[in-house]
């Protein structure tokens, strides 16, 4: 497995497996993918990966900011995102560490991920061995509000 810049040729095995984990239910508030442009906008320049085995797409990763005050320039959301046929076999792990790679090359201070308590790959991936990651919380006002469960951060 070999990682690389994401970049938009790759836009469109992206989007498909960020849609399997729409439809999942347990990897993101959102309830639709966005276009090329609106996901562009919305993640950082740098930190935003492939992981590829071949020549195929098989996850992604890539960070957000948290707020756009520049007190949090700092801080940056984590998203990962696996190809289901490659769950569980090292490339998140691959991937993240590639994001707190890129953040600590970038002035990023804090990580974070908000994540579904029923995903607990993702919890295992960001908390499990791994004393640079810890979980901070349940946000219990938008556990009331979710289709799809809790949330923890």
């Amino acid at each position: 497995m070999n990682l690389m810049s994401l970049t938009r040729e790759h836009w469109t095995k992206v989007r498909e497996i960020y849609l399997v984990g729409i439809a999942n239910g347990d990897a993101t508030f959102e309830t639709a993918a966005p276009s090329w442009e609106e996901w562009d906008a919305a993640h950082l320049k740098f930190a935003r990966l492939i992981v590829f085995s071949g020549i195929e797409v098989k996850g992604w990763a890539a960070l957000s900011r948290t707020s756009a005050r520049k007190a949090y320039e700092g801080v940056a959301e984590v998203s990962v995102y696996v190809a289901a046929d490659c769950r569980g076999q090292g490339y998140g792990k691959a991937l993240l560490e590639g994001l707190v790679a890129e953040s600590e090359n970038n002035a990023i201070w804090t990580l974070q991920a908000s994540i579904f308590p029923e995903n607990v790959a993702s919890i295992a991936l960001h908390c499990i061995g791994r004393p640079d990651f810890e979980k901070s919380g349940v946000e219990t006002v938008l556990q009331s509000l979710m289709a799809f469960g809790a949330l923890l951060c």
